[in-house]
């Protein structure tokens, strides 16, 4: 026994008895498919470029507060080192946080 089921596209799909699509594909699948595809693909870059603009944009400001710190404050060396240990134990994973960077 077959049935037939329309999904929230209009495109009639056909299934047997376990729910399956048959091997045949409707008409404008592949395309379908494969604008999807590019959909994902391209919110996927949008979203990596975000991470990374706001990421070099906190790092940006985190290196201007020590500096500031480091004029007003005195802070040296060893401060910007047990800042970027404690950076380092808070956030593990994160790179950015090196002595260099901060």
């Amino acid at each position: 026994m077959t049935k037939q089921k329309t999904t929230a596209t209009g495109l009639a799909k056909t299934s047997g008895q376990d729910g399956k699509l048959p091997g045949a594909l409707p008409a404008g699948y592949t395309t379908l498919l494969a604008d999807l595809k590019a959909r994902v693909r391209a919110a996927q870059l949008r979203a990596v470029v975000s991470v990374n603009r706001e990421l070099i944009l906190l790092y940006w400001d985190i290196g201007k507060i020590i500096a500031e710190a480091q004029k007003t404050k005195g802070y040296g060396k060893q401060v910007v080192e047990r800042l970027v240990e404690d950076l380092q134990k808070e956030f593990p994973g994160t790179a950015g946080f090196a002595p260099q960077n901060v």
